[in-house]
């Protein structure tokens, strides 16, 4: 689960498809960090249920991926969550496992 601060769960909970914007966001920053590791395997990440409430979102995700990947996966999305293009607009992102 990705847990992101600042961001009411609200429009995502009554509507997922709400997400795909970020979805759409992760997964490309996502694939372009494996692909400089040299994992060419494309992903895309959904978010498949979201839960929170005025200050707070938590979102459940899947993603399409090798199981052999997915604790580079796992390291990458908790990385890329730091960057400034998913951080612009002042969201806090906090990886659980």
């Amino acid at each position: 689960m990705l847990i992101v601060n600042k961001c009411g769960s609200e429009r995502f909970a009554k509507d997922i498809s709400n997400s795909k914007a970020v979805t759409k966001q992760l997964s490309s920053l996502v694939n372009r960090q494996l692909a400089k590791k040299g994992v060419n395997e494309s992903l895309k990440i959904e978010f498949v249920k979201a839960i929170g409430d005025k200050t707070h979102t938590i979102f459940h995700y899947s993603i399409n991926a090798t199981k052999q990947y997915h604790d580079e996966i796992k390291a990458t999305l908790n990385a890329v969550c730091k960057e400034k293009e998913v951080n612009r607009n002042n969201f806090r992102y906090k990886w659980n496992h």
